[in-house]
């Protein structure tokens, strides 16, 4: 029996969903280039002497991640349900998603509190970095002015806001595609009484030709029982993103999951 796919070509989520995360990773890459300069302005602001000078920049730079963390969250947040949208529609077999479509409270939990761990991870990691290099610059009796040249390091490269930077492209690259596959098997899961023999199908992200993961781009098309796990190299996952996936099999990882049934499902 030949396999019917969705009246939404799973490509054309597949790239919408890059592009999402796309711009959703400018946006965070963007909260934390601006960081610096508002560190650089409080810190200006630092009492010349070092002890005093070491507890101001300390708690500048808590300051500064503390709003850097509330302003990723917020950006990230935001394009969830777009994420959820994309993912539902893509478990919906020859027919439109219900509309306010969510994800159960569950998985709505525990995605809330997996992000909220990971950007305190990454704000928490960057807080001790600049407070370690200011306890660093005043220890070498570098004067307020002197200090100020230091932060301006840290815009370089391999300095921690631009370390911070990549690890957030890596969350808005990552945690979209899984969210909209935990919503594809929602809605998978919501419907699998009407559709008996609907199947899943991995459909691998082209977007990242240059570098695909062999392992993925051998199980594009794979297709299985919605319940059965997919052959992933050496591993079973239940979708792209499956925690039980080591990480190098899941960060950056744009591959989706999307429901097929046979032409006859409904008979």
């Amino acid at each position: 029996m030949a396999d019917t796919p969705l009246p939404h070509p799973a490509q054309r989520v597949v790239t919408g969903l890059a592009r999402l995360a796309d711009s959703t990773a400018r946006a965070l890459d963007g909260i934390l280039t601006r960081a610096p300069g508002r560190f650089r302005e409080r810190l200006a602001q630092a009492p010349e002497d070092p002890a005093e000078g070491i507890v101001y920049a300390a708690r500048a730079a808590q300051r500064t991640c503390e709003e850097a963390r509330q302003e990723l969250s917020g950006a990230l947040a935001s394009a969830l349900p777009k994420a959820v949208r994309a993912g539902a529609a893509l478990g919906t077999p020859g027919q439109q998603p219900p509309r306010g479509f969510l994800l159960p409270d569950l998985t709505r939990q525990h995605l809330a509190r997996y992000h909220a761990q990971v950007w305190d991870g990454i704000t928490g990691d960057l807080r001790r970095e600049i407070t370690r290099r200011v306890r660093m610059a005043y220890a070498a009796g570098k004067t307020p002015e002197e200090l100020a040249g230091e932060i301006e390091a840290y815009l370089s490269p391999v300095g921690p806001f631009r370390a911070a930077g990549g690890r957030a492209r890596a969350v808005a690259h990552t945690e979209l595609p899984r969210a909209a596959n935990l919503a594809t098997l929602a809605r998978m899961e919501e419907i699998a009484a009407d559709f008996p023999r609907m199947r899943k199908r991995w459909v691998h992200a082209r977007h990242n030709a240059r570098q695909p993961r062999p392992a993925h781009l051998a199980a594009d098309g794979q297709t299985v029982l919605h319940a059965e796990r997919f052959r992933v190299g050496r591993h079973r996952p239940r979708y792209p993103n499956d925690p039980g996936l080591p990480l190098s099999e899941r960060v950056f990882c744009g591959c989706l999951v999307a429901a097929v049934e046979p032409e006859d499902a409904r008979d």
